[in-house]
């Protein structure tokens, strides 16, 4: 797969025909749940992005992978991540289309999970940001002794 690629759909397209079918219904899940996500690759690999970034879809030798970028942040509360012992991110091992299927509910609640906090860091952000705009001393006039 060529490195170069600068669309989601090329990078889609660039796959080998027996992984298509797999990552076509991932991006399909992705975009489905949140259709607000936005898709960028970086680093040669479809990233997600909703006020910030959410997720990615990586091709494996034997499997496809949603790596969830703030991951250690998220709940695994269906327990489908694949604990590597990365620092932040967590993945989603998915080798086929029956697993897809059958854990579609998780995977969507992670998507939403990972949108909500990255909702959530932005308004607390934005909200910090302007509560420091505004709480910044004002600068002290000099003013000299009169005689």
């Amino acid at each position: 797969m060529s490195k170069t690629l600068q669309t989601a759909d090329a990078y889609f397209n660039d796959l080998q025909p027996s992984i298509q079918p797999l990552a076509r219904a991932v991006r399909a899940v992705l975009l489905e749940v949140m259709p607000e996500l936005t898709e960028e690759i970086k680093y040669g690999l479809p990233f997600y992005f909703y006020q910030g970034s959410v997720c990615f879809i990586n091709v494996a030798k034997n499997h496809l992978d949603v790596g969830f970028t703030a991951g250690t942040e998220l709940s695994d509360s269906f327990g489908l991540f694949d604990q590597r012992g990365l620092k932040q991110i967590r993945h989603i091992k998915i080798p086929d289309i029956a697993y897809l299927k059958a854990n579609n509910g998780g995977i969507a609640n992670y998507v939403i999970e990972a949108c909500v906090r990255n909702e959530t860091k932005h308004v607390n952000t934005s909200a910090s940001s302007a509560q420091s705009a505004t709480s910044k001393p004002k600068p002290h006039s000099r003013t000299e002794k009169q005689p």
